[in-house]
């Protein structure tokens, strides 16, 4: 919703009121333009408090929250910003007027938004020439509007210090969003640290200075830079002598920082001026509401004005309070500290890594996986009955909007995926990172599981010879066909893994589609598979919601033959017999159940690995406004173990110490 449309729809709110009576229209006149600003101050808190929130959670109310409330905040301000000038009418001996006018630099710095929330999405960045117009203009009117209601009042004096602190922070977003768009996110290019940081760090200081050294190398990668080998080299010497869960807690530290550059004011917070200039508007705000309670005669004006201008003066210091108090708890903080190298940095350190609230605002992405399994979605009522006449609308992302769950991501899924990038990083060292030995590993999508187990032969039909899109659905029916009888064994941790990562998947081919390779389109097979398993239910008569009675009806031999008899149930017929010849492994070539549900989950990883791989960076940033995806983190991790096309092989002799510098923040970020 731009600034032009909330314009429209405020006008037309406008003229349907001419159908009230006059009373009515009287009051509303009187009372539309604080009604607006107290509705543009709520709307500034809630930016405040869960703008960045959206990165370490995947709430839907939240996420919802903050989509209205960005868009309506520059709207709300604007319109409120022309009502200030049509009120103040340029009457300067009007005290009410002079009042309004105050209003204005208020205006501005909701205008320039908190420091948690500056861009909704990647594509507002793109748009900074726009916030620079709005910057031009709003500043141009606000100040035409103090112009015409100039006086020698103290109240105009101390309108000159709001004001100049709503320019500052309207220029700060403009500047920061300019610097996240995709022709400025550039940065200079790395030299290899050669000294050590800091004598016998702790584990937590020396993690964060090893994923803010990743972090200054790889965020090039979401600006489409081609790395060195050497890069890869150099990670991957920081990578192996983690666990699986260290090494994917350095990628989270590094996702935050990329979120926090991306979508936040962490660019100007963490750095030398940043401070400077949140000194200099957080003092302006506190000796103007000290002057304005001391100096100003509120019996001149309106009482009800005079209580919207001291909300507007405690909600711009309460704000600033609390974006400051967001600001200690964070990683940029915590490097800040230790680069101070100082007894106090480091006693600060000490007390706020080990508070409660550090854990808190220090969340850095969900920790889940989303979960959608065809075959309940497909059993179960729908919420919204006429959905099968139109499956993939608006109706069916209503719908699957209830029933996606999330998991959080176990540490021993987490292992299982790591251990298979190790594996992949040594295929790739002992060919001396060969681009086309690289390319050829990131196009195996479940082929080299089953070569490795000998059962490529009887099972690549399923994997290489068919479409990526298709070959996630056959594995995704027969993952859940063979492996609901066997979840009740705890024994079989393979499969509860298998499951998840399946069910995983099929919620990415389903709501995320973009992230998955370019070529996939989410209803190409979707559609058909979804339409088969729904009239396969209604015709075997299906009564109960229950998912074991589903799995029955379509494991049972007998309805086997009528599904041969429907020319469009390719798919599901496909899936059954894939299902079929994993089983066969166990009855017939007398594998174990551990065996099979070892291959079936070495395969999922090797799918999941294979999406990673192919999805765009920029699709990567945009998940991480959304609680972070799986995907993402597997496939930042594949680019630290130079799994990745975006790396030109160079011959070099490294020696990397065990403790390496780290640049100055303020230069990195």
């Amino acid at each position: 919703m731009s600034t032009v449309a909330s314009g429209l729809i405020f006008l037309t709110a406008r003229k349907a009121i001419q159908i009230f009576p006059e009373n009515v229209k009287k009051l509303w006149r009187k009372w539309e333009l604080r009604v607006m600003i107290i509705v543009s101050l709520v709307l500034q808190i809630v930016l405040v408090m869960f703008g960045s929130r959206r990165k370490s959670t995947k709430a839907s109310w939240i996420a919802s929250l903050v989509w209205l409330s960005y868009l309506l905040a520059d709207s709300v301000a604007t319109l409120s910003l022309g009502l200030v000038s049509s009120s103040s009418g340029g009457d300067s001996s009007d005290p009410n007027s002079r009042l309004l006018v105050f209003w204005s630099p208020f205006l501005l710095l909701h205008l320039a938004g908190p420091d948690t929330i500056t861009a909704y999405s990647t594509e507002d960045n793109e748009l900074w020439t726009r916030h620079l117009l709005g910057l031009v203009t709003q500043v141009v009117a606000a100040f035409y509007a103090f112009l015409t209601s100039w006086s020698t009042s103290v109240l105009t004096f101390i309108t000159i210090p709001v004001f100049i602190s709503g320019v500052i922070k309207y220029g700060e977003r403009t500047w920061v969003v300019r610097s996240a768009s995709s022709d400025h996110f550039q940065a200079p290019e790395l030299s290899p640290p050669t000294k050590l940081l800091v004598m016998n760090p702790r584990p937590g200081e020396k993690y964060l200075h090893e994923a803010f050294y990743l972090f200054g190398m790889f965020k090039h990668l979401f600006a489409g830079v081609i790395l060195g080998s050497d890069e890869a080299e150099y990670s991957y010497s920081i990578i192996c002598k983690k666990s699986a869960e260290e090494a994917f807690k350095l990628v989270e530290v590094e996702l935050s920082l990329m979120y926090d550059l991306i979508y936040t004011k962490a660019k100007v917070v963490y750095s030398i001026p940043g401070i400077l200039l949140r000194f200099i508007t957080f003092s302006s705000a506190v000796s103007v509401l000290i002057i304005f309670c001391t100096a100003i005669d509120e019996h001149v004006y309106s009482h009800v004005d005079v209580a919207i201008t001291m909300l507007l003066l405690v909600g711009a210091i309460a704000l600033e309070v609390y974006a400051g108090f967001t600001a200690v708890f964070s990683d940029w903080t915590m490097l800040l500290l230790i680069e101070l190298r100082k007894p106090l940095g480091h006693f600060l350190y000490r007390t706020i890594s080990s508070s409660r609230l550090f854990s808190f605002y220090s969340k850095r992405w969900s920790g889940s996986m989303g979960q959608l399994n065809l075959i309940s979605y497909c059993s179960t009522d729908r919420f919204v009955k006429f959905i099968e006449d139109e499956p993939f609308g608006f109706y069916f992302t209503l719908e699957t909007y209830w029933q996606v769950m999330q998991v959080e991501v176990s540490v021993l899924l987490k292992e299982q995926i790591f251990k298979r990038l190790i594996e992949n990083h040594s295929r790739c060292k002992d060919s001396g990172f060969d681009p086309r030995i690289i390319k050829e590993m990131l196009g195996e999508r479940g082929d080299f599981t089953l070569q490795k187990r000998n059962c490529l032969r009887e099972l690549q039909w399923s994997t290489i010879k068919v479409d990526f899109d298709k070959s996630l659905l056959l594995w995704h029916i027969a993952t859940d066909l063979c492996c609901y009888s066997d979840l009740n064994e705890d024994s079989l941790a393979a499969c509860k893994m298998s499951q998840l990562l399946s069910d995983y998947m099929l919620h990415i081919q389903v709501t995320r589609p973009f992230l998955l390779p370019k070529s996939i389109g989410r209803t190409k097979y979707l559609e058909e598979t979804y339409k088969q398993v729904t009239a396969f239910f209604r015709q075997g008569g299906l009564k109960t919601k229950s998912g074991r009675d589903a799995r029955d009806l379509l494991s049972d031999k007998k309805t086997l033959h009528s599904l041969r008899m429907s020319a469009n149930s390719l798919v599901l017929l496909n899936a059954r017999r894939l299902a079929k010849g994993l089983q066969s492994l166990v009855t017939e070539l007398g594998w174990t159940k551990e065996q099979l549900w070892d291959m079936v989950c070495e395969v999922w990883v090797e799918m999941l690995i294979y999406a990673a791989g192919k999805c765009e960076w920029t699709n990567h940033a945009q998940q991480l406004r959304q609680g972070g995806e799986l995907l993402t983190h597997v496939c930042l991790l594949m680019a630290h173990l130079g799994l990745a096309e975006q790396f030109q092989p160079k011959v070099v002799t490294i020696i990397v110490p065990e403790m390496m510098d780290v640049p100055d923040l303020a230069g990195r970020a």
